[in-house]
């Protein structure tokens, strides 16, 4: 698996922009002394995607992606196999020739938004995205940094 990386919830669409290690990657401040969430290293598709001024104590919502690798999905005619261990909370399927993905292996080979995956061997990447989890904003002397508002252990959320 690899580490565990960050968006805004903002930022999670079809297409999205650079994730980072941790959400205060996406911190960004001005001359003025303001704060903002912006895309990460001038990320070209994520510029004026989104931007969030911040304000001390302001809550913003992350999601989080954990990766696990690459599965084999074996298609037959009456039937799939899969060949790969992943977690069951995983909740995203994706082929690299496919612009779909789908919330498990079954959907993935019946796909109902158009004709079941032909007969043949596929490789399919498994992870998961969070639902949004709460970070509020703070300033300390330390200096900028989110801070879990259910005081989350960032490490632990998903990995069970």
């Amino acid at each position: 698996m690899t580490p565990r990386q960050w968006l805004p919830a903002v930022a999670l669409d079809e297409v999205i922009p650079a994730t980072a290690d941790l959400p205060d990657d996406f911190l960004s401040g001005d001359t003025d002394g303001t704060w903002h969430i912006r895309p990460r290293d001038g990320d070209a598709h994520g510029q004026g995607a989104f931007e969030i001024s911040l304000a001390p104590g302001q809550v913003v919502p992350f999601c989080f992606n954990d990766r696990f690798g690459t599965i084999t999905v074996q298609v037959g005619e009456h039937g799939f196999s899969v060949f790969g261990d992943y977690p069951a909370h995983a909740n995203c399927f994706f082929r690299d020739d496919d612009e779909g993905v789908f919330e498990s292996a079954a959907d993935l080979v019946e796909n109902d938004l158009g004709p079941r995956l032909a007969a043949g061997t596929y490789q399919v990447e498994v992870y998961y995205w969070s639902a949004g989890v709460d970070f509020r904003f703070e300033l300390p002397a330390t200096g900028p940094q989110f801070v879990p508002v259910d005081g989350l252990p960032i490490d632990d959320e998903a990995r069970r």
